[in-house]
C-alpha cells in the first residue's frame, strides 16, 4: 500500500511535512479528522474522488494501486515552456541602471526588481557526484540558466583528468588519496578571478576557491568546499576561510542538518555551523525545498551556503541533471554590472615571440640595476606576447544537443520530479532507464560527429597531415612537483613552489662565517684554475667525431636513473 497523508488525505508524502489544507477522513470536509462530527449512520465521502465511501478505502479509483502508469509521454512539458519563456525574456533588450532610475524617477516609483536585476550575478551550485558522465547535461543547463560561477561537488576527478566548458575557467582541487570527493569552480571568463587557495591543507573539508573582481574595488572571495559525512567540523580552520577577506560566499556541502534550514532533527554538524552562524552573526542561505534524494532516507536540506557581507536575492533549485542532489542557484546583488563574454579566440605565433624577446631583453645587468632588470623583462615579456597574439572573433552559436537528446532530458527531469516528491518505485525505475538511454545517445551523437569529421578530411589541403600529426604527437603529461607547503598541481601552485623555494635557496649565510671553510674553498678554485690548461677547447665548440663516439658509448654504459628533489 501506498503512503497517505491523514492529514490532507493525498499519497506518497507523510502529514507531518504537509502544508496543505486539511480534509477529513470520513466526510471530506474542510477539517482534520479528530474533529470531524459525523454521526456513525451517516454515509461517508470520499475527499479524492467524492464517492461513498472513506478516504482510506483500498478499492477507491483514486488510489495508486488502482491506476497503471501511462507509457505514453505527456505532450505538454512546463520546464519546456518555462525555458522558452525566460529566453524570450533574454531577447527583450535590457535597459541600463541610469534608464531604470530615470524612469522610476518620472513615476514617483522605483521598480526595485528591475534594479536588482541589473546589479545581480547569479551563482550555481551543483553536487555532482560524477563530473565526467554529466558534463554535456551541465553544458545544456549552462546555456538555459546562464550562471556567472559554478560551484561542483564530487566531481570524481583525477589530475590527469580533462574537464572544460566553453566561455569558462575551470579552478579545481582533486582528491589524490583515493577516488571520490573533490571540488571545482567554473567562472565565467568575462569575470576577473586570479587563483587564489585559502587553505593548502585542511583536515576535515575538500575546498576550491577564487577571488572575484568586479570593477575597481570590489572583490568576493568564493570557496566551495565539501565535508565526507564521518567526522566533525573544524571550527578553526572554517574561521580561517570565513574570515579571510571583508565579503566571502561559500558554497558547501557539510552534510549538516539543522531545523533552521533542514525540517527535523540536528547532527553534529549541523549544530556546530548554527552555532558558529549565531555567534559570529553570518547570514546562511538554503533553499526551502530539498536538496538531496535518497531512497532509504528522508530527503534533506544538505547544500547550503555561507555569506560574509553579502545580500542575496533568492535562493531556489532547480529539477536538472542527473545525480543524488539538485543544483541550488544563488542570487546577489554586487552593485556592479558585470562586463558582457567576449566571443574570441586568440592565437599566438611563439617564433615571432621568441625574435621579440630575442631582440628587446638585453643580457648580464649588472648588480645594482637587477630591480629594474626584472621590471623590463616583466613588461617585455608581457608587450612581446601581446605583439605577437593575434585575435578573431567568433560568430558561431554554441554546439547544443539535438533536439532529440534534450527531449530525453526534460522527460528525465519531470519523471526525476515526480519521483522526488511521490517516490513510486516506477517512476525511479524510468529515470535510471532514461540517464542510460541518455547517455548511450551522447555517445552516438559524438560517433556521428567524429564520423563526418574524418569523411571531410582532404589529403590535397593538409587536414590529414594536421589530424595525423596532432594524435601521433605523445602527450607527456606533467607530473606534480615537491615544494614547501606539499604537491603542487596547477601551473599557480608550482610557480608560488618555485617562488618559495628560491626565496629559501637564495639567502645569505648566517653570521658567525667560518673563515677555515672559505679559505678551502679559495685554494681548491685557485688550484683548479692554475691547473688548467690555457689551450683547453671552448666548450662552444662541438667535439670531433670520435671523440664524441667514444663519449656517448661511456653515457650508454653508465647510464643510471637519476631523481631530483625541489
Amino acid at each position: 500500500m501506498p503512503p497517505q497523508c491523514y492529514r490532507c488525505q493525498e499519497f506518497f508524502h507523510h502529514s507531518r511535512f504537509c502544508t496543505r489544507a486539511p480534509k477529513c477522513l470520513k466526510c471530506s470536509g474542510g477539517h482534520l479528522t479528530s474533529e470531524c462530527t459525523k454521526s456513525a449512520k451517516a454515509p461517508a465521502k470520499c475527499a479524492n474522488c467524492s464517492g461513498p465511501h472513506p478516504a482510506n478505502f483500498s478499492g477507491c479509483p483514486k488510489n495508486p494501486i488502482n491506476t497503471k502508469p501511462s507509457k505514453n509521454k505527456p505532450t505538454k512539458n512546463v520546464w519546456q515552456e518555462r525555458a522558452a519563456a525566460r529566453k524570450e525574456n533574454k531577447k527583450q533588450p535590457t535597459p541600463s541602471f541610469a534608464e531604470v532610475v530615470k524612469k522610476g524617477m518620472n513615476n514617483n516609483s522605483l521598480d526595485a526588481k528591475e534594479v536588482m536585476t541589473q546589479m545581480a550575478q547569479m551563482m550555481s551550485h551543483w553536487n555532482a557526484n560524477g563530473l565526467k558522465n554529466n558534463l554535456e547535461e551541465l553544458k545544456e543547463c549552462i546555456v538555459d540558466y546562464d550562471p556567472d560561477v559554478i560551484g561542483i561537488q564530487k566531481t570524481h576527478l583525477r589530475p590527469a583528468d580533462r574537464v572544460s566548458i566553453p566561455n569558462y575557467t575551470c579552478h579545481r582541487s582533486d582528491r589524490t588519496i583515493y577516488r571520490g570527493g573533490g571540488t571545482a569552480f567554473f567562472v565565467k571568463n568575462s569575470i576577473r578571478h586570479p587563483p587564489h587557495a585559502i587553505l593548502n591543507v585542511s583536515n576535515t573539508f575538500e575546498n576550491s576557491s577564487v577571488l572575484i573582481q568586479i570593477g575597481n574595488n570590489s572583490k568576493i572571495t568564493v570557496a566551495c568546499i565539501y565535508r565526507p559525512p564521518h567526522g566533525s567540523i573544524n571550527t578553526t580552520e572554517l574561521d580561517a576561510t570565513l574570515n579571510h577577506s571583508n565579503k566571502v560566499f561559500l558554497f558547501d556541502d557539510f552534510n549538516a542538518k539543522h531545523p533552521s534550514w533542514n525540517p527535523g532533527k540536528a547532527n553534529t554538524n549541523g549544530n556546530i555551523l548554527c552555532n558558529r552562524a549565531v555567534a559570529s552573526a553570518l547570514d546562511i542561505p538554503a533553499p526551502d525545498t530539498p536538496t538531496h534524494f535518497n531512497t532509504y532516507h528522508t530527503n534533506a536540506i544538505l547544500d547550503i551556503g555561507f555569506a560574509v557581507n553579502l545580500s542575496h536575492t533568492e535562493v531556489f533549485t532547480i529539477n536538472e541533471l542527473s545525480s543524488d542532489h539538485n543544483p541550488v542557484i544563488f542570487d546577489f546583488i554586487t552593485n556592479n554590472v558585470l562586463p558582457p563574454i567576449l566571443r574570441t579566440l586568440k592565437s599566438t605565433n611563439w617564433t615571432k615571440f621568441q625574435e621579440i624577446i630575442y631582440h628587446s631583453i638585453p643580457g648580464n645587468p649588472q648588480i645594482d640595476d637587477l630591480d629594474l632588470a626584472v621590471q623590463n623583462f616583466t613588461s617585455n615579456i608581457s608587450n612581446s606576447i601581446s605583439a605577437s597574439t593575434s585575435t578573431r572573433l567568433l560568430n558561431t552559436p554554441h554546439l547544443r544537443l539535438p533536439e532529440n537528446i534534450r527531449e530525453l532530458i526534460r522527460a528525465k527531469n519531470r519523471f526525476r520530479k515526480l519521483w522526488n516528491n511521490t517516490r513510486y518505485p516506477p517512476y525511479k525505475r524510468e529515470v535510471n532507464a532514461l540517464i542510460r538511454q541518455i547517455r548511450r545517445e551522447i555517445q552516438e551523437h559524438k560517433n556521428r560527429i567524429w564520423k563526418i569529421f574524418l569523411l571531410a578530411l582532404n589529403p590535397e589541403d593538409n587536414s590529414l597531415y594536421n589530424l595525423h600529426r596532432k594524435f601521433s604527437k605523445r602527450h607527456i603529461p606533467f607530473p606534480p612537483l615537491h615544494g614547501p607547503g606539499g604537491m603542487a598541481y596547477s601551473d599557480f601552485e608550482k610557480a608560488e613552489a618555485f617562488k618559495d623555494t628560491l626565496a629559501v635557496t637564495f639567502q645569505e649565510n648566517e653570521e658567525p662565517y667560518c673563515d677555515d671553510k672559505i679559505e678551502e674553498v679559495e685554494n681548491l678554485v685557485d688550484e683548479t684554475i692554475s691547473t688548467t690548461s690555457p689551450h683547453a677547447r671552448p666548450l662552444s665548440l662541438p667535439l670531433p667525431r670520435s671523440e664524441a663516439r667514444l663519449k656517448n658509448c661511456r653515457i650508454e654504459r653508465l647510464q643510471a636513473p637519476i631523481k631530483f628533489l625541489i
